[in-house]
């Protein structure tokens, strides 16, 4: 018996011949995040049912996946074949690596209806993509993208003038070099806040104006674009405590400046000043507190994808979890977002100018930063989500959640044995139709999957959990 399907895992029976899904899935490993595709399995059943002459047909596989005209991207490292004998029967298993970034989306050739079509892999299946998805994968192909000049803009018409100067003050006092002579669109130049355009004229960049620009000139450009920090007692309340939006009125932030430095300052002041004895060491909690939520805002604003339809930002407090959502997946694996010195630029522009102005640590650093304060803290490791379809999602469960975060209560233990008995895993909505309360359940599965007893696969409401081991 095979494990079940999964985000990485794909069964087919091809007795025979190569099934044409196979190659929908071939699409959507190479678009998301690799996987494996065994023939001669059954994906109803999970049990071997072997494939005749094997050979030929990883030969065929092969063959295809080197063909241009059937597949649009072609590198024999990142694809293993291999024939295995499994019960007495012969299996293909072929190894499928994510492709790189300049690759994607990669695209299958649909034959007979001269049509190509690019998939994603959505929990334990195929999904073709959206043009909006297409749109945004091939933005991700180039580095720094919003270093490109925004055409038909300029400093004195788009450029935030009050912004403008605090971002010069503080990125004097941060350590850029000035001399007396130096014009406000010369200095906007070399923070790259402005570019040259192919007629050498000064616009503004894509990331200039994100971060500096007046609202309506932003607006013009990303109608879709709202950045929104909500502060609640729980998920679950209706209306909100306090909250910041961009918009055109004198208190509201007009670009990512200024929504960063007033949601900055708001939790400064909102989180108590307290001291935590941890042995021999007195911890200030409130300072590692600010630290974890500025470094997560600020990384949450730059790996946002910024089009025409993109809605940039949201950011939620509670007494219980802070969340952080945003439609660009991340470009680096999860693993490698704990680590110091792993980095893959989206926005380098952006990164540029919130550490010119010293609001960010060095680029890099900042996710093995987050895991220090938060252990320092106590608190169960960030919680991770990434998907095409879904964007990126951090979610930092505080004190209140993993003060029971290693004990099981009953209804843990209910929740496991459930998963135990249906190793495809469960939405929760499954748990739901059970008579369980949705609230209470899904925070105790946040709780399971904090102690690595459950694992998640898929995105928001296609989130399925399943049992570790």
């Amino acid at each position: 018996m095979w494990a079940p399907e999964s985000d990485q895992l794909e069964y087919k029976k091809a007795k025979n011949e190569l099934p044409k899904a196979v190659w929908d899935t071939v699409s959507a490993f190479y678009n998301t995040k690799g996987g494996e595709i065994i023939l001669g399995v059954d994906d109803k059943t999970l049990e071997t049912v072997g494939v005749e002459n094997a050979t030929r047909l990883a030969n065929e596989f092969a063959s295809l996946a080197r063909d241009s005209k059937f597949i649009s991207y072609i590198n024999r490292a990142t694809i293993d074949i291999n024939v295995e004998a499994v019960d007495g029967l012969e299996i293909v298993r072929i190894r499928i690596d994510k492709a790189p970034r300049d690759a994607k989306p990669v695209f299958i050739n649909i034959s007979g209806i001269n049509k190509r079509k690019a998939f994603i892999r959505i929990s334990d299946n195929d999904s073709v993509m959206t043009e909006s998805e297409i749109a945004d994968m091939l933005q991700d192909r180039y580095v720094d993208n919003d270093a490109r000049p925004r055409e038909g803009t300029s400093f004195e018409r788009d450029i935030d003038p009050d912004t403008f100067t605090r971002i010069k003050n503080q990125a004097i006092e941060n350590g850029l070099r000035v001399n007396e002579q130096d014009s406000d669109e010369s200095i906007a130049y070399y923070l790259g806040i402005l570019v040259q355009d192919e007629n050498e004229r000064l616009v503004a960049s894509v990331g200039g104006l994100l971060f500096a620009g007046r609202y309506r000139s932003i607006r013009s450009r990303f109608p879709a674009l709202m950045l929104d920090f909500v502060q609640v007692k729980t998920l679950e309340q209706n209306g909100y405590d306090d909250r910041i939006v961009t918009g055109a009125l004198s208190n509201e932030p007009s670009n990512i400046y200024e929504f960063y430095v007033q949601v900055a300052n708001r939790i400064d002041v909102s989180f108590t000043n307290e001291l935590k004895i941890d042995g021999f060491k007195r911890v200030p909690v409130h300072d590692l507190k600010v630290a974890v939520f500025r470094e997560l805002l600020a990384n949450g604003l730059v790996h946002a994808l910024y089009n025409s339809y993109s809605t940039g930002l949201d950011a939620i407090v509670t007494n219980k979890e802070w969340v952080f959502e945003n439609n660009g997946e991340f470009l680096i694996s999860l693993d490698d977002f704990k680590e110091p010195r792993i980095k893959a630029d989206r926005n380098g522009t952006l990164i540029d100018l919130f550490r010119s102005t010293g609001l960010m640590e060095h680029f890099g650093y900042g996710g093995g930063e987050v895991y220090k304060n938060v252990e320092a803290l106590g608190w169960p490791e960030p919680l991770l989500e990434s998907n095409v379809r879904g964007g990126s999602k951090v979610t930092i469960l505080t004190g209140e959640v993993s003060s029971n975060a290693t004990g099981l209560t009953q209804s843990d233990n209910e929740l496991q044995s459930l998963l135990e008995k249906n190793p495809q895993g469960m939405l929760l909505t499954d748990f739901v139709k059970l008579g369980m309360d949705k609230n209470a359940t899904k925070t105790d599965l946040q709780k399971l999957v904090v102690t690595g007893k459950v694992y998640k696969t898929g995105v928001r409401r296609g989130t399925r959990y399943h049992l570790a081991g």
